[in-house]
């Protein structure tokens, strides 16, 4: 059963997917990117994508706009029931508040409840970065690998490791 600051990445329940969603920024080249990783039950990789943006944001927003990404992706599947992990605290416990926030932040949030709201199929969850390594080796890659969706046969043999490694520990 998932819950906020795991430390440990786990499978998923039967019948249902993870998605790990992290963001990674590249100052020397002032772009910022995202990684995605859906798995299934048995840890095996369905889908990953990476997605490769121009301009710099500060940090929390580029995990909001993330999740908001993921939440889109998602949204294109057929899945049943849905995890979302991510190791940013302050996402989660802005999409979990009521409150509304007047900023740029608050609107990428804003979006992602207006995402969430209509997929009653997913849930949020908080996990420590190291649960969420797969993910962030996709985001890291996204400088090289801009706007890639891999399924298991053609993941880059640079991220294949970190897939393998999750899945036996």
């Amino acid at each position: 059963m998932p819950r906020d600051g795991d430390e440990h990445w786990a499978t998923p329940s039967p019948n249902s997917v993870k998605v790990n969603v992290d963001a990674a920024m590249f100052v020397d080249t002032h772009n910022f990117g995202f990684g995605m990783v859906a798995r299934d039950c048995c840890g095996v990789l369905i889908q990953g994508k990476t997605v490769c943006c121009q301009g710099h944001v500060d940090p929390p927003i580029t995990e909001a706009m993330g999740v908001r990404e993921a939440l889109s992706w998602i949204k294109t599947f057929p899945w049943q029931l849905v995890t979302l992990e991510t190791d940013s605290l302050v996402v989660v416990q802005a999409l979990r508040s009521s409150m509304d926030m007047i900023s740029l932040f608050g609107l990428v949030i804003k979006d992602c409840k207006n995402l969430l709201a209509t997929m009653c199929n997913v849930s949020i969850f908080f996990v420590k970065r190291s649960t969420n390594s797969v993910a962030h080796a996709f985001a890291r890659a996204s400088s090289s690998y801009s706007d890639c969706v891999f399924s298991l046969g053609d993941v880059p043999t640079v991220l294949l490791p970190v897939l393998v490694v999750e899945v036996q520990v």
